[in-house]
């Protein structure tokens, strides 16, 4: 607690009471007065809170509430992160508040309202003040994910384009984070099926979280594969100045029909087929559909066989996609049937074009023995 001048001259804390016993005398000659007693008290701390309430919206205004009446309402010193453009005002004599412009806090935004203590910062009607620094927070709900797949399908990273139907909506506009009219449609005629049957539109799955982390790759931002209010910011402002994704859209397929074989898919049209090796009984590779995380173009990678022997072998253009599961080139006599411990293993001849073409966020699915492509 910030201390206090007490009546009899030693400082106080907030809030602290007393009382002090009074004599006085009118004249040196005079007989004193009879001793009165006298309590007191110092004010009491001024706080702060923002009200609870369920997730704002990016226009919600936030309301600071104070502890008693103040003798000067206003936010001079306060700020907000994340920093967007608005107005505080004074709502009462206890509160005032700051009202967003534009189009507001991005989605899944934790804001933060900071506001100075001490003497210099606001005073109640009673000369009481924040003893220390308010910091408050409050969370934006997350952005729909259907906005989210527009966004991503209209800049590039979906193997769906996205048309609008209806009017356009301005960009400082708090609408421009919901879903607008309009209707999703493959962008080439002739894909995998593997791949088509992942499209699940208004859903965060898949093909979204991989087209997403493609985004935050090029976008400069940590590849999570989850919306942020930065990653909702970025897209924003991608939308806004129509910069469309640097890369093309691609997608592996490794199936496990024997012979075993991937094929690279790069803007709706096969690139490239090769036969390759999954993993031994002993050390499967996982079966489905993961986005590519980690891209290294040599790694000693260490382990254990299956007789728990340790091996460190030196492995070319590896592509992550999961736990320790890689497609990457590595040297085999003969290629197309189980005998990696749990990599997707591919001819060094051909590692490189699908390094190459892939990125961070790209689809490999593994499918099953006699699972069409």
């Amino acid at each position: 607690m910030a201390p206090r001048p007490g009546p009899d001259g030693p400082r106080h804390s907030a809030g602290e009471r007393g009382e002090v016993e009074i004599q006085a005398v009118s004249r040196d000659w005079k007989k004193p007065e009879r001793t009165a007693s006298v309590t007191w008290q110092t004010p009491a701390d001024l706080t702060a809170s923002l009200p609870s309430a369920a997730s704002l919206s990016p226009a919600t205004p936030i309301v600071v509430q104070f502890s008693q009446s103040l003798a000067k309402p206003n936010a001079v010193g306060w700020t907000v992160r994340p920093a967007v453009k608005g107005t505080w005002q004074t709502i009462g004599p206890k509160a005032f508040q700051f009202t967003p412009s534009g189009a507001g806090f991005p989605p899944d935004a934790q804001v933060t309202i900071t506001g100075p203590g001490g003497a210099q910062g606001v005073r109640g009607q009673n000369n009481a003040y924040l003893a220390k620094t308010f910091r408050g927070t409050r969370a934006v709900a997350p952005g729909p994910v259907a906005r989210l797949q527009q966004w991503l399908a209209a800049l590039g990273y979906l193997p769906v384009a996205w048309k609008r139907s209806g009017s356009s909506v301005a960009a400082n506009s708090p609408r421009v984070w919901q879903p607008q009219s309009g209707a999703f449609s493959w962008r080439w005629p002739a894909l995998p099926t593997a791949l088509t049957a992942l499209w699940q539109p208004g859903t965060m799955k898949v093909m979204t979280r991989g087209a997403l982390m493609q985004f935050q790759w090029t976008a400069g931002l940590p590849v999570t594969g989850v919306a942020n209010a930065a990653t909702w910011a970025a897209l924003q402002s991608v939308w806004l100045h129509n910069r469309t994704s640097p890369d093309g859209y691609t997608y592996i397929v490794a199936s496990k029909t024997r012979p075993e074989s991937v094929g690279l898919w790069v803007n709706g049209v096969k690139m490239l087929t090769t036969l390759s090796n999954t993993g031994i009984p002993a050390t499967p590779t996982y079966l489905g559909t993961y986005p590519i995380y980690e891209r290294l173009p040599f790694q000693i990678m260490p382990g254990a066989n299956p007789n728990g022997t340790p091996y460190a072998d030196p492995v070319h253009w590896i592509n992550y996609f999961r736990g320790g599961d890689a497609v990457h080139g590595f040297v085999h006599a003969h290629y197309g049937f189980p005998q990696s411990l749990g990599c997707v293993e591919v001819p060094l001849s051909v590692a490189p074009t699908i390094y190459h073409a892939v990125h961070y966020g790209t689809l490999v699915t593994v499918l099953p023995p006699g699972a069409p492509a």
